[in-house]
């Protein structure tokens, strides 16, 4: 199942695609999140991850500000989110938090060129009153003209406290790359444990149930008709 949007906001095309996966290997569906962003002028594009529970591992070496935080910023809602800290990324971007008696995980591509500025942050900041309500958030800086955020939310395993019981603290899913965005369509990548490997394409262009697509990167050519395609789904 998958659902699309379009827009155009401040001369930044907007296109974001959404899938609900089902697949045999994973005990759980998992939400595939594309989100395409094009513009002929020079952008910082935020993906910002906003979860409710206990970070419990990242991949992305930061540095934590445990001892003084500032606002992100001062408008646009940024004046309400905490610094609490942060790092870069050359790989893709994976978070793991606890809430309830559920893991969560998710996978994000972080492009290809450039830099890529991780921050982690805390609603509650500018709040005198503190009637914020306090959650962290994840949030993925890259800086440019285009530009694509794929991720992959994963949920997965089970922990009780009372029983002191945890099982499958690691999602399956490990990688997410963007193989190729163009004017055509976009492909990516996603990869986990024990050989999974999906691809999902999708079409850039005006919507059509009929219309077929190539997009040849990387010595592959990837064919599919319609608006989106997902293969290796079990």
């Amino acid at each position: 199942m998958s659902a699309r949007a379009d827009g155009l906001y401040d001369g930044v095309g907007m296109q974001r695609t959404m899938f609900l996966l089902r697949d045999a290997r994973l005990p759980n569906p998992v939400v595939l999140d594309l989100f395409r962003l094009t513009s002929v002028a020079q952008h910082a594009y935020d993906y910002p991850i906003h979860f409710r529970g206990q970070l419990i591992a990242t991949n992305v070496k930061y540095d934590a500000r445990t001892t003084m935080q500032s606002a992100l910023g001062t408008k646009f809602g940024y004046q309400h989110i905490w610094n609490e800290g942060g790092g870069s990324a050359d790989s893709s971007v994976q978070i793991t938090w606890l809430a309830g008696h559920r893991y969560y995980s998710i996978t994000t591509a972080v492009g290809s060129g450039g830099s890529t500025q991780v921050i982690f942050g805390r609603t509650g900041a500018g709040d005198p009153n503190f009637n914020l309500i306090s959650e962290p958030l994840m949030l993925v800086r890259r800086q440019g003209g285009d530009q694509v955020f794929a991720s992959v939310i994963e949920p997965h395993g089970y922990f009780s406290e009372l029983e002191e019981r945890s099982a499958n603290a690691r999602g399956v899913v490990q990688d997410v790359r963007v193989l190729a965005s163009t004017n055509e369509g976009t492909v990516v990548e996603v990869l986990g444990t024990g050989g999974l490997r999906w691809v999902a394409m999708v079409t850039n262009g005006p919507a059509s149930a009929t219309a077929t697509h190539r997009i040849s990167v990387g010595g592959q050519t990837y064919e599919w008709t319609g608006n989106s395609s997902v293969t290796g789904i079990r």
